[in-house]
């Protein structure tokens, strides 16, 4: 933001991928109205990054490789045939707000949002391994590895 502060994020994105020479067509999924206007801002007069960008990119990626949050981008492509019906990216969620607000500060609340989750959603503890969740997952996560950790910071 301190760079552009009216670039999105997916602009980042999308601009990163567009500026790669062999690149022919970039696809952005799009939930909104307001996701289709900004795709089409940056799109229509395209700018490759530049150096500077290239190296705040490389800054974000340290920061974000060395960052406890679980990458997951709620696609949910996860949930989809997973043998214990767990909601992957709900739990995910929950984990990332009390690493990121903080366990005194978050806890309690994810924790009640947990147990309803769980109401009706296998808990995390009950997967199987099957790794079926992590074939679907664009972002490439070790969901059953994260999930283990979920487990742990809910199910005591």
């Amino acid at each position: 933001k301190d760079y552009n502060k009216d670039a999105s994020i997916a602009s980042w994105a999308m601009r990163y991928v567009a500026s790669i020479d062999e690149t022919i067509t970039c696809l952005s999924g799009m939930s909104n109205y307001e996701q289709l206007i900004d795709n089409i801002t940056y799109m229509d007069d395209f700018k490759k990054l530049n150096n500077e960008e290239y190296e705040i990119i490389n800054k974000v990626t340290d920061i974000l490789n060395n960052n406890e949050l679980i990458a997951c981008t709620d696609c949910k492509y996860c949930v989809e045939g997973c043998p214990m019906n767990i909601s992957i990216p709900e739990y995910f969620k929950l984990y990332n707000t009390v690493k990121e607000k903080g366990w005194r500060a978050s806890f309690d609340s994810q924790k009640n949002k947990f147990d309803e989750i769980s109401k009706d959603y296998g808990l995390p503890s009950a997967c199987i391994e099957c790794k079926m969740c992590e074939s679907h997952c664009p972002q490439h996560l070790k969901i059953t590895e994260h999930l283990k950790n979920v487990s742990k910071m809910f199910e005591k």
